[in-house]
């Protein structure tokens, strides 16, 4: 698994959600999407691999893989994107090992703008994403179930660099009747021209009670107008489980 990490690292640099200025503006890293479309015309490519860990009970259990994101602006207030990843599972129970590898389902998408920032009024947008299992090959893929969800995104400038980021949303995970919701917030700041901050808190609802707790924290670093690095680190804050989840990303403007 090492090797595979290593791997993916090096083809990761051989080839987030905040804007300032006309520079790149991801959907990564945070949980909810960028409030901002991208600009008519730009075609851009959003990278991580990502690492996670949960211990519970006797079950050990470490996940690590590649994910990306294409996303293309078809004007100034509405994109497309098509984004997917690969992963390898290694889990432990009580001794016994087993690993699963494979392509978790495809997602597509589109996101609109909204409204613009006015005063009290956010800049607003809404994505609607749909996960499809017809390509995935980890897991028990029989199992898997057509997903959909959809995430009101938005944001408020504070002033000097700062900026407060909120969404609030639902997610189908096809395999219950109801709606499971989610909700997050986020505050970071410009610190130096080049290097953004944030953290962020966020809940997810299970038989619609919001149980799910998490807080997270993450780097941007502007390379150019045209790319970024991003570090983010999450972890569940109301479980008695270990859960840790980190990720590397590197986007860029291809058009």
């Amino acid at each position: 698994m090492n090797k595979l990490i290593i791997r993916i690292l090096v083809c990761l640099f051989c080839i987030t959600s905040f804007t300032f200025a006309q520079r790149i503006d991801t959907d990564r890293p945070g949980r909810s999407d960028s409030p901002f479309n991208l600009p008519s015309g730009r075609l851009q490519l959003e990278n991580g691999i990502f690492l996670n860990t949960t211990s519970q009970q006797n079950i050990e259990s470490l996940t690590s893989g590649f994910g990306s994101l294409l996303r293309y602006g078809i004007n100034d207030d509405f994109e497309i994107k098509l984004g997917g990843s690969y992963q390898v599972t290694h889990k432990d129970v009580e001794g016994r090992e087993n690993d699963e590898i494979g392509f978790t389902p495809v997602n597509i998408g589109i996101k609109t703008n909204l409204t613009k920032e006015k005063g009290w009024i956010p800049h607003s947008s809404l994505s609607l994403n749909v996960g499809l299992p017809q390509l995935a090959t980890y897991g028990n893929v029989d199992a898997i179930r057509t997903t959909s969800n959809f995430l009101f995104n938005m944001t408020n400038s504070l002033g000097n660099d700062w900026a407060l980021v909120y969404s609030l949303g639902g997610i189908y995970s096809g395999d219950e009747p109801s709606l499971n919701g989610i909700y997050s917030i986020a505050i970071g700041n410009l610190i130096t021209d080049d290097i953004f901050i944030f953290g962020e808190f966020y809940s997810e609802s299970e038989s619609g009670i919001f149980n799910q707790h998490f807080a997270d924290a993450g780097i941007q670093y502007y390379l150019n107008d045209s790319s970024i690095l991003d570090i983010w680190v999450i972890n569940q804050i109301n479980s008695d489980d270990n859960n840790w989840y980190f990720t590397l990303g590197y986007s860029l403007v291809l058009d």
